[in-house]
Order: structure tokens, then C-alpha cells, then sequence
């Protein structure tokens, strides 16, 4: 058997629980709960009836058995809510990592469901959770209509038609595939799609939806200009299970009920991957009818990939061979059929083998094949060929004559449990009062000579209902087989063993499990120790659990952490949030730790502990010595023997002098730059034609900033319409280096995104990159004499990359840009140019001198410390220095610092270089230091000559900021001579930590302002 979506098992610690209560947490931020661990075999369900066999049985499972099974210990322990019906099966794929609404992800086993309000559902298998971890709707579901005018909905589908087939999943891709149905904008017809959705998240995959369409050659009765058309519709049902086999998908269509005409049985193939169609097959081209319908059944494939499935009733002239029989199509949709010798009384008494679906047998190309007449037929394929081996009556026989399908005790289901080898058991149970469940022994390609039960039980009656069949077992273990069989009204559990012994059903105890209406046609799930199966009230639904009763939960707790990713430059800080949030009444105490950090990064939890449940502040600081580069970061969470994790990644950029390079390699969208010499697809211009590599270089300088271009011969520019995250910060300018192709591109739309929500648009003009004149507002950055070729050749000519700034506003914060939705746009490289950021250094604490006063005003001391100060009304109340601006302290007060020695304490943080206001008094003062220290205690050391307050030119390294024409007298008068405030630059250490500055040992050095640069 070929398949992406076959059953299949993992073994593993399994650790089962009870339901949880949901009224305190949502299922989103659920993680696995621990409760009574047991080794379990963990199946992989993908596909109806279990595996691509058909078979209807999981042999995985270890947790259910005959002694476990009953009243006492067994029964209903949770219902999931539903939107509305669901016909098909339930799936169950184990060990999915699913996103956390609260940041991050976890693993857990999950359960997919669809309705018939076309919304697909996955719930936590191991809470139980009734509040999803996502649903999706797949647009509107055809309404009811009358049936007595014979179109669908009908009696078959209920009240609304949405989903109506069991999906089918690839857990090698992780999508789920299921065809919906909705009505068309006339609302009198309706149309198929096909989705694919993801499972972990519950988005579309591949350009899904698709919608299905069909038209073959034929000359069957609804012909139109000799061709046969499955489009929008009012007759038509999916029904089957969906296949998925080779990387391909299968499903088959027949009439919604009540068979009102005309319709045909359909088979379709899609490409998984493409959503492209494969083939469409119509049984009955030349005729009528001939549905594919299986009661929901999917259709099987063998080892060799091919498609096999029954047909029903259909032409009653044999015009078509492939109805009321067995159809088999190789992969490329050609067909071989066996048509049963009674066509014709199938067809004309509604009789059709159809109402079941075939089963292969396992390791074997035996086919058992059932219908509504009771009967069971053993094919075998051989060399492309149906050989009907046996046929018998595996039911009580319908009453002769035969009139009619009621009349007959009819096959809607069947299940085989495989003994391992090429044979196993078969269980049927005819639509009727009076007869028994049976249970066949199948070997060496028969029932025997003459077919009897192995085991029968008599004393249950299924009525006129129908039975959906399913087994679980530990393999052939003795006393671990069950067999579960829905009968609508009654969930029955038999020993699979011997039949005549019924273990339990919902109904005995009804207070706790019954009253349940389920749905005909859908088999029971079981997987890890549950059962699943849908039920209905109205349009309304939901999906029972049954498990083993009495199983307390332990109290655990869920871990999670957002933002999910943040983009940060080399020296700065960032935040996330780390959330505990407690499941079954946890009380304790997570002590919360990170991992991963790389060089340079540091990490710390504020408060380092949550109790029972609450939040953490996770502060990650940089240095400049951080490399650049993105991080995964983990985060545990330690309560006792309890321990959970959640993942977010962290992005460092570069900063530099020359400004902030933006890493755009995740959008990377078109082999743009290539390596001469070498054979491409796509090119810059998407038509076979890209820059030179050895003309282009690595890098590129434009407006004073540095550019990293790419790597060649891989995906390494983009083509239009992207919204680049950029790391946040305050910028005053955005750099970007690009071009037109495909000729000039005018008047193109950039998008800049601030924090706060604004926008900033700019509007520039793109010329092709064979240069034609330069646009306004654009620069030629590079030209090169040749480009490269798609077949490894050079194209002589000259061709431009361009360069492009736009202004930022500095008092935002950058957090995107978004560039025109025009794939003739692209662009190469960017680089931002960063605000400096400056941090004035309180000195209050320091004042120790009267230096600056009010004219007029008398004073002592002075800043000079002789009677002589500076004119606050000439200072001003504030200087600007190399980018810092220095708010000076209050007049007539302390408001200057005679360095005398004096240690003042700077803000914690990584600075590049540090701005000072001072000057000499008493002369000037020569060979001052002054000392850095960090946190680690090392220390860089300043050797500045400062001039005298009444300037006679400057020292190495000063700068004059401000002259004034006088000074104030401590008398209240002024002295008509010039004054100066000079400003200095002192490099720091941009890896380590400012602690404190020492200032000279000398009282004529004053200080009037401090302030660090990022």
C-alpha cells in the first residue's frame, strides 16, 4: 500500500487523563498533562476506516480490552462541541506542534473533525479541551431545500450539505484535505472545492481552495454537444472518504438523495501538492447513474497505486460495464472493471453494491465486496484482471421475489480484523430486526466451502437502522480485540473474539452516556484508549468521548512566551512575556530560567518566579559584541517534577558608524545575481537574465552607509510587494539599493511603519536597470559593461543598480517597510542610519559651586571660587554639543561641579562614547584625567588638557561651544571680558557597562554637563 495517510503507530510514553473542566483556561495554551502513564502504542489515523485498506480497524491499540470494557469502568468522559453535523470520521494524528495563543508552541496528539457547516476542527486529544485549537470555515454551506423536488440536501446529508466525506491527512506535509460545498451567487446550484489546510494551524496551503470541475466525452442522457460536465449542480453528493496515495488524492461522487436525475458516479485525482488535476473518470459516460457512494467509505489502493471502489446503480442497458460493480483505475485513470452477472436486477431494484465499500485484505489482493442484497463477493486482481473467487450470502437473504431494496437486509458496513497474515475475521450485520451480528473467518482466500459464522449474536437487534463497524485491538492479542459498532441510537461494544458477547453500550448506563442520536454510516474512532463518535441534535453536533472512567487529573501547568520573534540592534535591550497558566487546580510554585543565549547576550526574569499563575517580564540585553544574527532563545519552566518550555527567537542587527544593515535574506523571492559562467531559472528581470557577481561585488557603498549584496546563485533579491520587518529603532534615514525592470517603473509607492501605527509614504521613480537617465532622487551606485545570462553566457551592454534614500521621522519608532506591489520592482539591499541616542548624566548630587547666577544678582564664591561666574542670561538654559544636549542646572544655586576628585555615578548601559561641557579656571589646567569605570571594574582613562575660562586657543581635542562677552561680578555688576564653555569627546568601551566617572583631582577643572552616546 502506497500512502502518505496510511494508519501507523509510534511507540511512547502515553499519559492518559481524564477530561478537563474549561472554564479557566483556553485550549491554545494547553501543553500534554501528565496524569496515569501508561506504554501505549500511538496510532497515526489519517484516512477513513483506518488505512488505505479500508479494514475499519486500529491494531494499536493497547489500553481498551475485554476486561476494561464495561459498565463500571468504562464511559462517556467529555463531548466536543461542533457547529453542526459531521458524516465523516474523525481523524488522529499524534505528536503536533501547534502554536500558543500566548507565544511560542507545544506538542500534542490532536483530533480533526469536519461539518456540514464546511468548518474543519482540531482539538486537543490529550485535555480535551472543548474549546478548539483552531477551527476554519470553508465558506457558506448549501441551505435545505425541498426534497420531494429532488435536489440536495436531502435525506442523506440532512437539513444543509457542507462536508460531507471524511478528510484525509499527509502528516509528511502536515495538511489536511477536505471538499467542501457552497452555494453559487444564483443560490439555486452549488459548487465543490478542495482545501488544504494546515494542520497545526488551520490556514490555507497550495493556493487552496480549488474548485472541482469535470467534463468527459459521453452520450449518456445529460449530454451537452456530446460531453458529460460535473460543474454547478443540484444532484451531486462527495461522499467517499477522501484517498490520498502517491502523493495523489482521490474522491468520488454520487447522487446527494433521493437520486433524483440526471447524475453519474464520478472518481477525480488531484495532485496533493499542486492541487492540480490529475484525470476525472465518469462510470456511466454513454448513460445514467453508476454513483460512487460507499455510505461515506473511501476507496481503496493496492501496492501497485491503483484506485479501487464500487459502483451503484446504473445503466440497466449495460452501455457502461462500470456500474453496479468493481472499478479499478492505475494511477493515470485507466479503467478495468468487473460488472456483476445480475446487473440488470441490481440496477432495476435499487440493489447496488455501493451502499459499502471494498475492503483489500492485508498483505493480499483479496477484495471483499458487500452490498445491499447482504451478500459478501472475494475478488482477486491478477494481471490487471477481477477474478470473483466467492460469493455468499453473509446476511439473512432478502425474500423472494424481490421487489425492492427494503426488502432486503442490507450491508451498510463491514470491518476486518487481520490476523497478521493473509487472513483474518469479517464482520457484517444486515439491516433488520430479525438478523444477528456475524462474524466470518476469512483464510487462504475464502470463507470456506460453505460460509458460517465463527461467532453470532442473536440476542441484539439492530432494527431497520444501520451499522458502521470499527475494531481496535493490540494486534491478535487474546482478550484485547473490540468490536465497536454505531447502530444511531446505541453505542455497542462486542468482545471481537466471540460476538455473542456484548461488553457494554452507552444505554446501560443512560444517566451518564445515553441519550445520544449518532450518525448513520460513521464508524466509531478509537485511538489511545478513547473513543470517538459524532452525534447530532437538529443541525447541531458535537462528538462524544468515551474512555475509562475515574482516572484524576494531576494539576500541571502550560508555559507560554510572546512576542514570538523580536529584532533588536547589537547594544539594546528587548522585552517578552512569559505566561504560566495552571490546568487542574496548580497551585505551585515555576522558577523560570533562559537557554540559548549566544555570546554577548544576557537574560533576566522579573520576578524570577511565578506562583500558580501569572506573568514574567523576560528582559534580553545585547552588546556590541553580540553578533549578528538570528537566535532561537528557550525558556523552561521547573515546578518539582513538572517541567514545560516555549521557544522565541531573537534577532540581532548590525550597527555600525556607517548605519544598520537590514537582513532581507527570509524574502529572498528571485535569483537575481549569479556567478558568470553559471546556468540559472528566473533571473532579476524573471526572464533569464541577472547581475554579474564578479562585476557586482559582495557589498556596495552609497550615502556614506555600507550595503551587503546577496549571495549568488540562490534566491538573493526581491521582487515587489514584500513588508519587510526592520529592527525597531529611531532612524533618521532609510537607504535602499534597487531598480526597475522590465523598463522604467514610475511613481512606485514605499510605505514606511512606525510603532504607533503611522505611516509615511514615498512616491519615487525606478529606472530599468539598462540605464536610460536618472529620475529624480535617484543615484547611480553601480554600472556594470555585461550582465550574466540564464544559459551561462554574458549579454555585453551597460546595467545599473541605483541607490534611494528616504527621511524618516527621528522621533518614531521603524518597524517595517513595505515596497510596492509591483514585481518589476526590486530591491537589493538596505541600510538605516540610526539616531544617536544620548543620555544626559544627572550632576545634582554633585553640585558644589555657584557658577552660573542672574545678572545683577549678588553672589559668594563664584566659578572661579574668586567672585566670578558666568551670565545665565549669555549661557542660556541649555547647549548642544556633537549630537547631546545639556540641560545645565538651576542659577543662583549649586549648579556646576569643581572636579576636586569627585566619583559621579552613571546610568547603567552600553555607550559608545561619552560628551562633556567643562572648563579651566585659575588658568588652564593641563593633563587632566579622567576615569571610566565599568561594571566589570576595568576602566578607561582620559588624559584632557582643559583652557582657561577666558580663552587664548584651544587644546588638542576641544572644541569651543559657546564665547560670551562678559562675566558676572559678585558685587551685582558685570566685567566686560570674554568667556568661554568648551566641549570634549571621550571613546568608551561599546562592549561593557558604564559604572562611574572619577573626575580630576584638581578643583579648577569644572564640569558643567555629562551625557553617553549609544
Amino acid at each position: 500500500m502506497k500512502s502518505n495517510a496510511r494508519g501507523s503507530m509510534v511507540r511512547m510514553r502515553r499519559c492518559f487523563r481524564a477530561p478537563t473542566s474549561t472554564h479557566f483556561l483556553r485550549a491554545l495554551s494547553l501543553v500534554a498533562v501528565v496524569v496515569t502513564c501508561l506504554s501505549a502504542q500511538v496510532p497515526t489515523i489519517a484516512t477513513g476506516q483506518y488505512d488505505n485498506n479500508r479494514t475499519g480497524a486500529n491494531l494499536a491499540e493497547s489500553l481498551l480490552n475485554v476486561t476494561n470494557v464495561n459498565v463500571s469502568q468504562f464511559g462517556k468522559i467529555a463531548s466536543l462541541p461542533l457547529d453542526g453535523r459531521e458524516y465523516g470520521n474523525p481523524l488522529f494524528i499524534p505528536n503536533v506542534t501547534v502554536p500558543l495563543v500566548s507565544g511560542g508552541s507545544y506538542t500534542t496528539n490532536v483530533l480533526y473533525m469536519a461539518t456540514q457547516k464546511n468548518t474543519v476542527f482540531a482539538f486537543d486529544a490529550n485535555t480535551l479541551s472543548t474549546t478548539p485549537l483552531w477551527k476554519t470555515n470553508l465558506g457558506a454551506s448549501v441551505p435545505s431545500q425541498t426534497a420531494a423536488e429532488g435536489y440536495c440536501p436531502a435525506f442523506s446529508s440532512g437539513n444543509e450539505l457542507g462536508i460531507l466525506s471524511t478528510p484525509v491527512i499527509d502528516t509528511t506535509t502536515g495538511t489536511i484535505y477536505a471538499v467542501s460545498t457552497s452555494p453559487t451567487s444564483s443560490g439555486t446550484t452549488y459548487e465543490f472545492f478542495l482545501n488544504a489546510l494546515d494542520i497545526s494551524t488551520g490556514k490555507p496551503k497550495f493556493g487552496s481552495p480549488v474548485q472541482i470541475q469535470g467534463q468527459v466525452p459521453g452520450t449518456g442522457y445529460d449530454n451537452v454537444n456530446g460531453m458529460i460536465s460535473l460543474n454547478q449542480d443540484t444532484r451531486h453528493a462527495q461522499r467517499t472518504a477522501l484517498l490520498l496515495s502517491d502523493g495523489n488524492l482521490y474522491f468520488g461522487f454520487g447522487s446527494c438523495g433521493p437520486d433524483a436525475d440526471p447524475w453519474h458516479g464520478w472518481m477525480f485525482s488531484y495532485n496533493a501538492s499542486t492541487l492540480s488535476q490529475n484525470w476525472v473518470f465518469n462510470t456511466t459516460p454513454n448513460d445514467m447513474r453508476g454513483g460512487v457512494w460507499q455510505s461515506g467509505m473511501g476507496p481503496v489502493s493496492d501496492s501497485s497505486g491503483n484506485v479501487i471502489f464500487s459502483t451503484g446503480n446504473g445503466d440497466s442497458k449495460a452501455t457502461d460495464p462500470t456500474s453496479d460493480g468493481v472499478v479499478m483505475l492505475s494511477p493515470g485513470g485507466t479503467a478495468t472493471s468487473y460488472q456483476f452477472s445480475n446487473w440488470y436486477q441490481l440496477s432495476v431494484n435499487d440493489l447496488d453494491v455501493s451502499t459499502v465499500g471494498v475492503i483489500l485484505v492485508p498483505n493480499t489482493n483479496y477484495l471483499l465486496v458487500g452490498g445491499k442484497m447482504g451478500m459478501v463477493s472475494v475478488m482477486e486482481v491478477s494481471g490487471g484482471v477481477f477474478n470473483n473467487l466467492q460469493t455468499f450470502q453473509a446476511t439473512n437473504a432478502c425474500p423472494a421475489p424481490i421487489k425492492n431494496e427494503s426488502m432486503c437486509h442490507k450491508m451498510r458496513g463491514d470491518a476486518f480484523w487481520s490476523d497478521g497474515g493473509t487472513g483474518g475475521t469479517l464482520y457484517v450485520w444486515g439491516a433488520s430486526s430479525t438478523d444477528p451480528l456475524n462474524a466470518y473467518t476469512f483464510a487462504n482466500g475464502t470463507f470456506g466451502a460453505t460460509p458460517t459464522p465463527s461467532s453470532q449474536n442473536t440476542s441484539v437487534s439492530l432494527g431497520s437502522g444501520d451499522a458502521a463497524f470499527a475494531v481496535s485491538a493490540n494486534q491478535r492479542q487474546s482478550g484485547t480485540g473490540v468490536l465497536w459498532v454505531n447502530t444511531l441510537t446505541t453505542l455497542h461494544a462486542f468482545d471481537a473474539s466471540n460476538v455473542a458477547n456484548e461488553l457494554w453500550n452507552n444505554e446501560q448506563n443512560a444517566s451518564r452516556d445515553g441519550g445520544l442520536q449518532f450518525l448513520h454510516w460513521v464508524e466509531p474512532l478509537v485511538a489511545q484508549g478513547r473513543v470517538y463518535l459524532p452525534w447530532f441534535k437538529n443541525d447541531a453536533g458535537g462528538v462524544a468521548v468515551f474512555g475509562l472512567l475515574g482516572t484524576a487529573p494531576t494539576p500541571d501547568f502550560s508555559l507560554g512566551l510572546k512576542p514570538a520573534t523580536q529584532a533588536i540592534l547589537q547594544g539594546v535591550s528587548t522585552t517578552y512575556t512569559a505566561t504560566v497558566s495552571p490546568l487542574n487546580g496548580f497551585t505551585g510554585t515555576v522558577s523560570l530560567v533562559a537557554h540559548g543565549l549566544p555570546s554577548g547576550v544576557t537574560a533576566a526574569f522579573s520576578p524570577p518566579t511565578v506562583s500558580g499563575s501569572g506573568s514574567s517580564t523576560l528582559t534580553v540585553s545585547t552588546s556590541i559584541s553580540t553578533l549578528p544574527g538570528t537566535y532561537t532563545l528557550s525558556v523552561v519552566g521547573t515546578s518539582g517534577s513538572l517541567s514545560h518550555s516555549a521557544t522565541v527567537t531573537l534577532t540581532v542587527q548590525s550597527t555600525s558608524v556607517s548605519g544598520v544593515q537590514v537582513s532581507l535574506s527570509s524574502l529572498y523571492n528571485r535569483i537575481g545575481i549569479v556567478a558568470d559562467g553559471d546556468s540559472f531559472a528566473t533571473g532579476l528581470d524573471n526572464n533569464g537574465f541577472a547581475y554579474s557577481s564578479n562585476l557586482l561585488g559582495a557589498s556596495q557603498t552609497y550615502n556614506n552607509l555600507s550595503f551587503t549584496i546577496g549571495s549568488p546563485n540562490v534566491a538573493n533579491v526581491i521582487a515587489g510587494g514584500a513588508t519587510i520587518p526592520l529592527p525597531a529603532g529611531s532612524y533618521s534615514t532609510l537607504s535602499l539599493l534597487g531598480t526597475g525592470v522590465n523598463g522604467q517603473q514610475a511613481n512606485q509607492v514605499f510605505t514606511a511603519t512606525y510603532s504607533d501605527g503611522t505611516t509615511a509614504t514615498f512616491t519615487q521613480s525606478l529606472s530599468d536597470w539598462q540605464p536610460f537617465s536618472n529620475y529624480p532622487g535617484e543615484t547611480t551606485v553601480a554600472s556594470m559593461s555585461y550582465r550574466d545570462v540564464w544559459n551561462g553566457t554574458t549579454n555585453a551592454g551597460t546595467f545599473a543598480l541605483y541607490g534611494y534614500s528616504f527621511t524618516l521621522d527621528p522621533s518614531k519608532t521603524l518597524t517595517s517597510l513595505t515596497l510596492p506591489n509591483n514585481s518589476n520592482v526590486i530591491a537589493v539591499a538596505i541600510t538605516l542610519l540610526p539616531v544617536s541616542t544620548a543620555v544626559q548624566v544627572s550632576l545634582s548630587a554633585s553640585y558644589n559651586r555657584e557658577g552660573i547666577v542672574t545678572d545683577g544678582t549678588t553672589f559668594h564664591g563664584g566659578a572661579d571660587g574668586h567672585g566670578f561666574a558666568y551670565s545665565a542670561k549669555l549661557l542660556g538654559s541649555s547647549l548642544t554639543f556633537n549630537g547631546s544636549t545639556f540641560a545645565f542646572g538651576p542659577v543662583n544655586a549649586m549648579d556646576i561641579v569643581s572636579s576636586g576628585g569627585t566619583i559621579i555615578t552613571l546610568p547603567p548601559g552600553d555607550f559608545s562614547k561619552l560628551n562633556m561641557l567643562a572648563a579651566g579656571v585659575n588658568g588652564w589646567q593641563k593633563n587632566q584625567t579622567f576615569t571610566v569605570t565599568y561594571t566589570d571594574n576595568s576602566t578607561s582613562v582620559f588624559t584632557q588638557s582643559l583652557s582657561n575660562w577666558v580663552p587664548s586657543g584651544n587644546q588638542v581635542g576641544e572644541t569651543t561651544v559657546k564665547t560670551m562677552a562678559y562675566r558676572d561680578v559678585w558685587n551685582g555688576t558685570m566685567g566686560a571680558i570674554t568667556v568661554a564653555v568648551y566641549g570634549y569627546t571621550f571613546a568608551l568601551n561599546p562592549s561593557k557597562t558604564v559604572s562611574t566617572i572619577k573626575l580630576p583631582s584638581n578643583a579648577n577643572a569644572l564640569v558643567f554637563g555629562l551625557s553617553l552616546v549609544k
